[in-house]
C-alpha cells in the first residue's frame, strides 16, 4: 500500500505536467525522444564515417580495386540530472494525509519551472559549471554551420537573405528532405512579426522557407531567452533521429521525503534527467550578427 509521501509525489506529478509541457522551448525542438532506465546515467553511441568516393573505369574492376568500409566511432555521454527541492508546510500535508484535502501545488510548480528553465539552457545552450567549459553542450554549441550577415531582422528584406543563406549551407552538408526550425531572441522574434511591405509578411514568407518539405513534419519559428540578441539557430525537424535525438532518463518528477521530526515541514524535490545527443552537427546552423 502506497504511503501519504508517495500519494503526495504522485499528485504533484499529474499537477505539474501540463505547466511544464506549455513553458519548455528546448524540446519541441527534438522531433525524436530515445527513453533509457532511470538508473542510467552514462550512454554510449556510435558516430559513422562514411566511406570514400566511388570510381569510374572502363574496365570491370579486378581484385586491386580498393576497398572501404563506414567507420565506427564509439562516444559515451552523461545524462544531466536537473532537480530543485521545495517545502510542504507540515499542517497541509497532515490535512492530505488524513482528510484528503488538496495540496497548495505553488511550490511544487514554481520548483519544476525553475528546473524547465535549467532545463532550456542545457537543451539549446549546454551545462558550463564554470561558465566557459561546457561539460554538456547544447544544440548552439554544437552547430557544425554558421551564417554570419550584417542583416538586421527589422529590415524587411534582411531575414529572407540570412534564412537563404543558411538554408544553402545545410543543403551543401546534404541536411535534405527535412524541415527546419528556427528559433530567434525574443528582440529579432518581434522584428521578423513586425516586417511588412508590398502586401506581404515577411513571417509568412520564412515559414514557408523553413518547410520547403509538405510530406515532413512542420518546422516552427521559436523565441527564446537562451539565444542572444543578434544572433539565430536553426534545427532540422527530425523526427526519426537521423540527426539528433533527446535522451531521457526521467519525465519531470516529484519525491516527498519523510522528515525527520513530526513537526518538520515536508520536504519534496522535483527532476528530470535528460542530455541532447547530436549525431551530425551540420545539420545545425546558426545565424549571427542580425
Amino acid at each position: 500500500m502506497a504511503t501519504a509521501y508517495e500519494n503526495a509525489a504522485k499528485y504533484f506529478d499529474k499537477e505539474l505536467v501540463e505547466p511544464i509541457r506549455q513553458q519548455l522551448v528546448g524540446r519541441k525542438l527534438f522531433g525524436k525522444v530515445t527513453r533509457v532506465d532511470p538508473g542510467v546515467f552514462n550512454i554510449d553511441y556510435n558516430t559513422l564515417t562514411d566511406m570514400g568516393d566511388a570510381i569510374v573505369t572502363f574496365d570491370l574492376p579486378d581484385d586491386t580495386i580498393e576497398k572501404d568500409s563506414v567507420k565506427v566511432a564509439t562516444s559515451s555521454m552523461k545524462i544531466g540530472v536537473i532537480s530543485k527541492g521545495y517545502k510542504i508546510p507540515r499542517s497541509q500535508f497532515d490535512a492530505f494525509a488524513r482528510q484528503g484535502t488538496p495540496l497548495d501545488t505553488a511550490a511544487m510548480i514554481s520548483a519544476a519551472q525553475k528546473v524547465g528553465e535549467k532545463e532550456d539552457d542545457m537543451l539549446l545552450q549546454g551545462w558550463a559549471p564554470d561558465g566557459s567549459n561546457y561539460k554538456i553542450k547544447g544544440l548552439y554549441q554544437t552547430a557544425g554551420n554558421s551564417y554570419t550577415t550584417q542583416k538586421d531582422f527589422a529590415t524587411f528584406g534582411y531575414p529572407t537573405a540570412a534564412i537563404s543563406g543558411a538554408l544553402a549551407l545545410l543543403y551543401e552538408d546534404g541536411i535534405v528532405g527535412t524541415n527546419f526550425n528556427l528559433v530567434l531572441n525574443y528582440a529579432q522574434y518581434a522584428e521578423l512579426q513586425a516586417n511588412y511591405e508590398y502586401g506581404t509578411y515577411e513571417w509568412d514568407k520564412i515559414m514557408k522557407m523553413i518547410n520547403p518539405n509538405p510530406g515532413a513534419g512542420q518546422g516552427q519559428i521559436l523565441m527564446s531567452t537562451d539565444i542572444t540578441a543578434g544572433t539565430g539557430m536553426m534545427t532540422p525537424v527530425d523526427t526519426a533521429g537521423v540527426y539528433m535525438d533527446l535522451i531521457v532518463g526521467a519525465d519531470y518528477k516529484n519525491q516527498v521525503a519523510v522528515p525527520k521530526f513530526d513537526i518538520s515541514p515536508v520536504e519534496g524535490i522535483t527532476y528530470t534527467m535528460v542530455v541532447p545527443r547530436i549525431k551530425h552537427d551540420k545539420a545545425i546552423c546558426t545565424l549571427t550578427k542580425i
